[in-house]
């Protein structure tokens, strides 16, 4: 609930800020077609106040070591001071000591360098004494020679906008915490309860209650594979990565991966097809890898007719290692493939078993890596997902 409300949170201040950002962003281009040169004697600096006192934003002149030479009048509104108490003043006295160096290197030396539409988010203080959080557009603006003489910018106050990122930041992680929390209370009971299960059937074979034994031992297998699945999500949202990288040849991996994915084809009576062609690195966790296109395989064994023949292929281009899993089964509806990768979706009709958490792991295990997971489905016709992987660069070193 608290996710959810954080997002529409979220949304609303950015559905807001569009409009503002538009003023923002046509402002600068107003700035850059008419005072590309600022020349007095032509009435650019009227031109220039006339403007910046039309728009919202907090508008500046600076001198090229950032003292104020002109305030726009939304500084009463935005920060509280008024705009002539602060010309000839320094603004590095405003802002937050946190984020001086980063305005200075981000903002302010790009500026002097000539960079035009600089971007820096930082903290000023108000006039309260409170700090609040600014965005702010630097451009230099140059004379005849090409040195910079002033320096604009456009400010906007996104206060808001911060405040729905961190209470989305804090509701991820009390989320994450819920499920790591709960997964590791139902570990120790549902491995109890199967234990139990499993040394009744050893003591009384061929009695009357071995089927619920048998029933038991196989839906706590069921819900601790999930509460295992619950723990890698948690832990993947958590700062403390729960990945391994390691640079890996290509074929190597692919290796592994073709014979772990023909065994589970067996198993589910399909034969697997495989066409495995790589060269290159690729900086992975390889039992996460393989548990992810393991996922692929399993879900196109599963839903595909009996004895039906599964693609393996892989291929090397533009800098990517794509590994792509074909079935020939049923296929997916076009309005439910873009939710296939949601945590516990399962799709209309389908009796397989199953927690819904597969491809939803497989994705964050891509997105881990840089990569991702691409899918094409035609009803009828059957499924073909591509787990995608950023190629490194040569010179690495190898497992």
């Amino acid at each position: 609930m608290r996710l959810t409300i954080a997002r529409r949170r979220f949304h609303s201040v950015v559905a807001g800020g569009v409009l503002a950002g538009l003023a923002f962003w046509g402002l600068r281009v107003l700035r850059a077609g008419r005072l590309g040169r600022l020349d007095p004697s032509h009435g650019d600096e009227e031109r220039f106040h006339l403007i910046a006192e039309k728009t919202s934003d907090l508008v500046c002149l600076h001198e090229p070591d950032g003292r104020y030479l002109y305030i726009s009048p939304s500084c009463r509104r935005l920060l509280g001071y008024e705009p002539e108490a602060l010309l000839g003043s320094d603004p590095y006295d405003l802002f937050h000591p946190d984020d001086l160096e980063r305005i200075r290197s981000e903002a302010h030396e790009k500026a002097l360098d000539g960079q035009g539409a600089v971007s820096v988010t930082y903290r000023i203080r108000k006039e309260s004494g409170e700090y609040t959080w600014f965005e702010t557009l630097t451009e230099p603006i140059l004379d005849e020679s090409g040195e910079v003489v002033r320096l604009q910018t456009a400010s906007r106050d996104v206060s808001e906008h911060k405040r729905a990122e961190e209470a989305l930041a804090e509701a991820a992680s009390a989320r994450a915490e819920f499920l790591a929390e709960v997964s590791h209370e139902l570990r120790t009971p549902l491995t109890v309860i199967r234990g139990n299960a499993e040394v009744g059937l050893e003591l009384e074979r061929e009695c009357d209650h071995e089927e619920v034994l048998r029933e038991i031992v196989r839906e706590s297998s069921t819900m601790s594979r999930m509460v295992e699945d619950l723990l890698f999500l948690a832990r993947s949202e958590s700062p403390a990565s729960p990945f391994r990288m390691e640079p890996v040849e290509a074929k190597v991996l692919l290796a592994d991966l073709e014979r772990r994915a023909g065994a589970l084809a067996a198993e589910n009576d399909a034969t697997l097809d495989t066409t495995l062609l790589a060269t290159g690195l690729v900086r992975v966790d390889p039992v996460r890898v393989e548990q992810a296109i393991l996922a692929l395989v399993d879900n196109a064994v599963k839903y595909g007719p009996e004895g039906q023949s599964v693609t393996l292929r892989s291929a090397c281009s533009d800098g990517e290692l794509r590994v792509e899993v074909g079935d020939r089964g049923p296929g997916i509806p076009e309005a439910e493939l873009p939710h296939v990768f949601e945590r516990f979706y399962r799709l209309d009709g389908v009796e397989e078993p199953g927690s819904g958490l597969g491809l939803s792991i497989a994705q964050t295990i891509a997105e881990a890596h840089g990569g991702r997971i691409e899918a094409e489905s035609q009803p009828g016709e059957g499924t073909s997902m591509s787990f995608v992987l950023p190629l490194l660069q040569a010179g690495s070193e190898v497992r």
